[in-house]
C-alpha cells in the first residue's frame, strides 16, 4: 500500500485526460470537415503556436484543448461564409517530443507516446550513462564511444550544410555560408561532396523556380490583355445589340403603319439574332479567358509557396541541429571523463540518482522532483543526474 506522501505525489502526477490536453508548439494535428475532403489538413503547430487551415489561414492553437480548437475552427469557417454547419473534426496525430539529458547514454529529443514514464524515457535514452555508473571504461566501450561520436560528428556536419542551404534559399542566395563549419571538416571528402551536391541542388532549384515565375508572369500579362480585349468587345456587342433592338422596334412600327415592308422587318430580326449570337459568343470567351487568368494567378502563387514555407523548414532543421549538438556535448563529456571517472568511483562510498522534470505551465517552467515511475508529458525535459558522494574520511592512526 502506498504511503500518504507517495499517494499524493502519484495523484499530482496523473497525466491529463485527452479532453484536457493543452496543445502547444510541436504537436501535429489533423483538421477535417465532414463531407469536404479538400479541407483536410495535417499540420504541426509552429513556434508561434499557430497552424494553417484552408479557407481561414492562421489559427492560434497553442494553449487550447482539442474541443476548444475544434469550436474555434468551426466558428471561423462559419464566419468566412465558406462552410456553414460543417462537422469539424480535430485529431492529434503526434504529440510534441520530450527531452532527456544528463547522465544517460543517448540524450536528446524523443517522440512521445501516451502513458510514458521516466522509466520509458530512460529505456529510449539507452539507460544510465555506463561510464558514470560503472566507474570504468573497457577498450570495447571506449571504441564504441569514439565510433558514436564520429557518427554524430558526421550527422552534425550534414545538418549544418542543410541549415546553410535552407538559409541561403530563404535569403535568395545561391552560395552556402559555411563559416560556422571548421575548415578541417569541410575538407573531408564526404562533407565536401555533400556541400557540392547541396550547392548544385540549390542553384538548380532556384533557377527552375525563377524560370517558372517569369513564364507565369508573362502568361498572366497576356491573359490580362486578352481579358481586357474581350471585356471591351463585350461592351461593344452590348451596345450593338441595344442599337439593333432600337432599329428593330423602329422598323416594326413603320411596318405596322404601312411605311415599311414585311421583308424589312424580317431582315432586322435576322440581324438582331446575329448580334445577340455574337454577344453571347464574346461573353463565353470572356468567361473562359477569366478562368484561364485565375488559373495562371494560382500557379504563380503556388510558385511562391516554397518561399513562404522556408522559415518553417529552417526552424525544424535548426532544432534538429541543436539536438545533435546536445547529444555530441553529452557524449564528449563521457569521453572526457572516461580517463578519470574510475578513480572517482573507487573513492566513492555511494552514488545517488536524481530525477527532475522541467515542465512548462502557462508562461513559466517549473522544476519538479520525480522518480522513475513519474509520468512524462509532451514537451517535458527529463534531467538525470548521478552524484558520487565520498565516504567520510578515515581518522589517521
Amino acid at each position: 500500500m502506498l504511503a500518504p506522501a507517495l499517494l499524493l505525489s502519484a495523484i499530482a502526477w496523473a497525466p491529463p485526460a485527452l479532453a484536457d490536453y493543452k496543445l502547444d508548439s510541436g504537436d501535429t494535428i489533423e483538421v477535417s470537415v465532414f463531407g469536404r475532403n479538400d479541407l483536410a489538413r495535417r499540420a504541426m503547430i509552429d513556434a508561434d503556436g499557430k497552424i494553417q487551415v484552408p479557407l481561414i489561414g492562421e489559427v492560434a492553437a497553442s494553449g487550447l484543448t482539442m474541443s476548444e480548437l475544434r469550436a474555434r475552427i468551426k466558428d471561423l469557417l462559419a464566419t468566412s461564409d465558406s462552410v456553414r454547419g460543417g462537422d469539424v473534426i480535430v485529431d492529434i496525430v503526434e504529440h510534441r517530443p520530450f527531452y532527456v539529458y544528463g547522465n544517460v547514454t543517448r540524450g536528446g529529443a524523443y517522440p512521445y507516446r501516451p502513458g510514458m514514464t521516466v522509466r520509458h524515457a530512460l529505456a529510449l535514452a539507452g539507460g544510465y550513462e555506463t561510464i558514470r555508473s560503472q566507474g570504468n571504461t573497457t577498450p570495447v566501450a571506449s571504441a564504441e564511444l569514439r565510433g558514436r561520436y564520429r557518427t554524430l560528428s558526421a550527422d552534425y556536419a550534414k545538418q549544418q550544410v542543410r541549415v546553410a542551404s535552407l538559409r541561403a534559399e530563404a535569403e535568395g542566395k545561391s552560395e552556402l555560408d559555411l563559416s560556422g563549419l571548421p575548415r578541417s571538416v569541410r575538407s573531408q571528402k564526404v562533407v565536401a561532396e555533400l556541400i557540392e551536391l547541396e550547392t548544385q541542388q540549390l542553384k538548380a532549384s532556384m533557377d527552375e523556380r525563377e524560370k517558372e515565375k517569369k513564364y507565369l508572369a508573362v502568361a498572366l500579362q497576356l491573359a490580362d490583355a486578352q481579358v481586357g480585349a474581350l471585356d471591351r468587345g463585350q461592351k461593344q456587342d452590348e451596345e450593338a445589340s441595344r442599337q439593333q433592338a432600337d432599329e428593330l422596334a423602329r422598323v416594326a412600327d413603320l411596318t405596322k403603319r404601312g411605311l415599311a415592308s414585311t421583308g424589312r422587318t424580317t431582315d432586322e430580326q435576322r440581324a438582331m439574332v446575329l448580334t445577340r449570337s455574337r454577344e453571347m459568343d464574346t461573353a463565353a470567351r470572356l468567361a473562359q479567358a477569366r478562368q484561364a487568368r485565375e488559373e495562371m494567378a494560382r500557379r504563380l502563387q503556388k510558385a511562391d509557396e516554397r518561399q513562404a514555407k522556408l522559415p518553417q523548414d529552417l526552424q525544424v532543421a535548426i532544432a534538429t541541429l541543436d539536438g545533435i549538438g546536445t547529444q555530441m556535448e553529452a557524449l564528449g563529456e563521457q569521453l572526457a571523463l572516461s580517463g578519470n571517472i574510475g578513480s572517482q568511483a573507487e573513492a566513492t562510498g555511494r552514488s545517488t540518482t536524481q530525477v527532475a522534470i522541467f515542465r512548462k505551465t502557462g508562461e513559466t517552467q517549473a522544476r519538479v522532483p520525480a522518480t522513475e515511475d513519474s509520468p512524462v508529458q509532451p514537451g517535458d525535459v527529463v534531467e538525470i543526474t548521478i552524484k558520487f558522494e565520498l565516504s567520510p574520511a578515515t581518522p589517521a592512526n
